[in-house]
């Protein structure tokens, strides 16, 4: 038994030597630089940022290794010595960069062992997808279930850099929950929901005349024609054209088809329609998510299969209308 652990810290012993002289290697190629063309204004009494003199030689302390990267850089593009400063002989650069790049490469590759990048965990749209494809359920559930993670770090726009990733026992917490809602989303029990079909005609609506008669602030701005009404300002979607004043809110969770039949009325350019998602909000619906748009040029069936939640209603609307003469007064 003791044979045994003699042999295995000779082993690591072993593993540490090369490092170890690369480090003491790399100190005395640099220092004939260092001491000749470097220390007079990077030392301890100098005001520049950075003392060489105090700076170590463990190329595996990040800090470190960003530091001689840095002075490597600097010496090897001719940034310094500053040119107006003496320049040092060539084999003592020569010397010290081959030496240096050497440390730096062999530091670099230890600390990434055999690993092509560091390992990271899944941001959220990673997972969102992940769980689409592992259990098969709609990408809308997955991204449903991201949002319920912790947001990612800033890293200047990225959010796939590992270093800056943390893994907090919130993290954790909030993958297991997560994990567990998948689950009841993958593994649904209880008799299948029966299709049904609701169509609605808005001609025959007993909701929109109101809207078109009234005398009020933000009525009177739809037209009943003679087989639809007519929209002319996109303002009042949220209480207009929205399957809510029509009776038809989602009631389970999945995929709708649902078709939109419209036609251009009196226009003399084709006509933007939109489709949003929304939810009702008291007397009317937030709009929250736009799913469809579609130019009109004539008479349109347009087919979208927008994912619902329960409570969700489909509200239409248009864009970029111009608006009609004298309507502003």
């Amino acid at each position: 038994m003791n044979r045994s652990r003699t042999f295995c810290l000779a082993l690591l012993l072993a593993g540490l030597v090369p490092a170890a002289a690369a480090a003491q290697s790399f100190e005395a190629d640099v220092r004939p630089l260092v001491e000749t063309s470097c220390l007079a204004c990077h030392g301890a009494r100098t005001v520049t940022p950075l003392d060489i003199g105090s700076l170590g030689h463990d190329l595996s302390d990040r800090d470190t290794f960003r530091a001689w990267e840095r002075i490597y850089e600097r010496v090897h593009d001719g940034e310094m010595p500053p040119r107006n400063a003496r320049q040092p002989d060539p084999d003592v650069v020569e010397t010290a960069l081959g030496s240096l790049k050497r440390a730096l490469t062999d530091a670099n590759l230890a600390a990434r062992g055999e690993l092509r990048t560091p390992l990271r965990r899944l941001t959220r749209l990673e997972y969102a997808y992940t769980i689409a494809d592992l259990l098969h359920v709609d990408e809308a559930v997955g991204l449903d279930l991201s949002q319920t993670l912790p947001a990612e770090a800033d890293s200047g726009g990225f959010d796939t850099v590992a270093a800056n990733q943390s893994m907090s026992p919130l993290h954790v917490r909030a993958y297991l929950e997560a994990a567990d809602r998948a689950l009841d989303a993958a593994l649904r029990t209880g008799p299948r929901p029966d299709p049904v079909e609701h169509r609605i005609e808005y001609v025959d609506s007993q909701y929109l005349p109101f809207i078109e008669r009234a005398e009020a602030l933000g009525l009177g701005i739809v037209k009943k024609v003679d087989d639809a009404f007519v929209a002319f300002f996109d303002f009042g979607s949220t209480y207009t054209f929205h399957s809510g004043t029509e009776g038809f809110v989602a009631s389970a969770p999945g995929r709708y088809r649902v078709t939109v039949d419209a036609y251009p009325y009196q226009a003399e350019t084709p006509v933007t329609a939109t489709v949003y998602r929304g939810k009702m909000a008291g007397v009317a619906a937030s709009l929250d998510e736009l799913i469809g748009v579609f130019d009109l040029e004539g008479p349109r069936a347009v087919e979208l299969t927008p994912y619902l939640r329960p409570g969700d209603l489909i509200g239409l609307s248009v864009a970029d209308l111009d608006v009609p003469p004298g309507a502003e007064s």
